[in-house]
């Protein structure tokens, strides 16, 4: 899905990078610091408070489902999930997640029987679809637990005090879920799920939207189910979160690349 030049200009001059010991954001009032004292049993605790709880069940899905929404060019989710962890240095839930992102990115224009009517704001797009708040907390459901799995990456790959990782929204919105140096070698980590759209997704990412000839990546992949392969994934109260054995692993793999 192509982006549109107003959502790729609304993102120019904002970021928002995690590295070990801090967590900055970048707007155009300035550089904003805070120190970061989190700890990965923190960020475990935080994930495993908030569980697994989808807003919708069989008789509701269809409230919480859009193929329109599904399908249109939103502005970014994983931006307003990582805008959330800096302002109050702690895991966001699904409800403070969806009512930034009506907040920061969408106007109410009317009502319906199915509740409260909204747009894009046309900083961010031009011609938006309308949808109610159901619908994009449906949207950012089906999101929402892959950017805790991507946190708690974070903070486990941040445990091998030999590796610097650090998280930044702009490469995240080309592809580049973490950088990481390890021997004054680079290395970008992507992180997804095993699945035929997952996999499908980022073969495109691969081959049509980002040139990685340049960088070494390493995949991280998630697979929660047995009939996918070789489980690599912990169940924290329904959150999937890679598990300490196979990090391990990924991080011997970065350490024999690095010589």
């Amino acid at each position: 899905m192509a982006l549109s030049s107003k959502l790729k200009d609304a993102y120019q001059n904002v970021n928002i990078i995690i590295t070990p010991d801090k967590i900055i954001l970048k707007n155009k009032q300035g550089v904003f610091e805070k120190p970061l004292t989190l700890t990965l049993n923190d960020i475990r605790k935080q994930i495993e408070r908030i569980g697994f709880h989808k807003p919708y069940n069989s008789t509701t899905y269809d409230l919480y489902f859009s193929e329109a929404v599904e399908k249109s060019n939103l502005p970014y989710i994983n931006f307003i999930y990582y805008l959330a962890f800096y302002e109050n240095l702690k895991v966001p839930t699904l409800m403070e997640v969806t009512s930034k992102y009506l907040e920061m990115y969408c106007e109410r224009v009317g009502n319906s029987k199915a509740g409260a009517l909204y747009k894009v704001k046309p900083l961010f797009v031009e011609n938006s679809i309308t949808f109610t708040s159901k619908e994009i907390t449906g949207r950012i459901f089906r999101a929402y637990n892959s950017f805790h799995r991507e946190l708690e990456l974070f903070f486990q790959l941040r445990e091998f005090k030999d590796l610097y990782v650090e998280y930044d929204f702009q490469k995240d919105l080309h592809g580049i879920d973490f950088t990481v140096l390890c021997n004054e070698k680079e290395f970008g980590i992507a992180s997804y799920v095993n699945t035929r759209r997952s996999t499908e997704w980022k073969n495109v990412k691969d081959t049509f939207r980002h040139d990685y000839s340049k960088l070494n990546m390493i995949d991280i992949i998630a697979v929660m189910s047995a009939n996918k392969g070789k489980v690599n994934c912990y169940n924290r109260k329904g959150v999937y979160t890679y598990s300490p054995v196979f990090i391990k692993e990924k991080y011997q793999e970065i350490l024999e690349l690095s010589k």
